[in-house]
C-alpha cells in the first residue's frame, strides 16, 4: 500500500488555506475509563473508514471514503527513501523539492509521486538513482483521492486551463503557441553549461507520449500532431534543474 506523507506546520493554518474533509461513524455504546495512568473515552460502533500509517506499515478498517488533509504549498523536509517505499506528496499549488542544502533521495526499488495543482519545483539535492522512479506532474487529483480520466477534449476544458503557460520566475523554459494544433516551440530562457537536455510529454494520466535526449540549444521544434486533443505536461531537465509545465492540444 502507498504511504503518503504531508508535511503541515502550524503557519499553514496561520496564513494558507488548507482542504480537509472528515469522517462519521455509528456510535452503539460508549463510556469513559480511568485508573493511575490516567484516563480515557470511548465509543463502540461501526467505523466509516479510518486509517493509521507508521514507519512499520498501515491498517484501515470500514467503508473506504477518503480523508485527506493538502496543504496549500508543501516544502519537502530532507528525506531518503529507500528501497521498497512507496511515497505520494501533495500540495494544491506548489511542491518545492530539495534546495537550500536540503536532498531528497529515492534510492533504487523506491518509487515517489509528486503531485501539485500548478507548480512543482525540483532543485538541486534531487537523487534518483538508477532502477528507482519519482512521477511529478500537475494534477488537481491528490494523492488520497480515487484517480479520474483528467485527459479532455479541448471544448470540455474549463476556462482556467485555456492560458496554462502562466509560469513563476523558477521556470526556465517556455512554451508556444499555447493552445497549439499540433507544431509548437520550446524556448530555453536561459542556457547552461549542461551537454544535454531531457525532454519528456506525458498525458494527465501519467503516462509518458515523447522521450527525447538533445544537444542544448536556445530552441526546439516539436509537435503533438499524432496526439489526441487534450492537456499534456511538458517536463524539460538540464544538468541542473528541472521544470514541468502544461500544454493545450487543440
Amino acid at each position: 500500500m502507498k504511504k503518503i506523507k504531508h508535511t503541515i506546520l502550524l503557519g499553514f493554518f496561520l496564513f494558507f488555506a488548507i482542504t480537509a474533509l472528515s469522517q462519521q461513524g455509528y456510535v452503539a455504546a460508549g463510556g469513559e475509563a480511568s485508573g493511575a495512568g490516567g484516563s480515557m473515552s470511548y465509543s463502540i460502533g461501526q467505523v466509516e473508514y479510518l486509517a493509521y500509517t507508521s514507519a512499520q506499515g498501515s491498517i484501515s478498517l470500514g467503508l473506504q471514503q477518503s480523508w485527506f488533509i493538502v496543504p496549500k504549498i508543501l516544502e519537502i523536509p530532507a528525506m531518503t527513501i529507500i528501497t521498497g517505499e512507496n511515497l505520494c506528496f501533495d500540495a494544491t499549488e506548489t511542491v518545492i523539492v530539495a534546495g537550500n542544502g536540503k536532498h531528497f533521495i529515492v534510492e533504487s526499488g523506491a518509487h515517489a509521486d509528486i503531485i501539485a495543482g500548478t507548480n512543482i519545483m525540483i532543485k538541486e539535492g534531487t537523487v534518483v538513482e538508477y532502477g528507482a522512479s519519482l512521477h511529478a506532474y500537475i494534477s488537481d487529483i491528490m494523492c488520497d483521492q480515487q484517480p479520474s480520466m483528467l485527459s479532455a477534449d479541448i471544448e470540455n476544458l474549463p476556462a482556467s486551463e485555456l492560458n496554462p503557460e502562466t509560469f513563476n520566475e523558477s521556470s526556465f523554459f517556455r512554451v508556444y503557441p499555447n493552445p497549439t494544433t499540433g507544431d509548437f516551440t520550446l524556448e530555453l530562457l536561459k542556457l547552461e553549461e549542461a551537454s544535454q537536455l531531457l525532454i519528456e510529454i506525458y498525458t494527465m494520466q501519467g503516462n509518458l507520449v515523447f522521450r527525447s535526449e538533445l544537444p542544448v540549444q536556445n530552441q526546439y521544434n516539436l509537435s503533438l500532431a499524432s496526439l489526441q486533443t487534450g492537456l499534456y505536461l511538458i517536463r524539460v531537465q538540464n544538468r541542473y534543474e528541472t521544470g514541468v509545465l502544461k500544454i493545450i492540444k487543440q
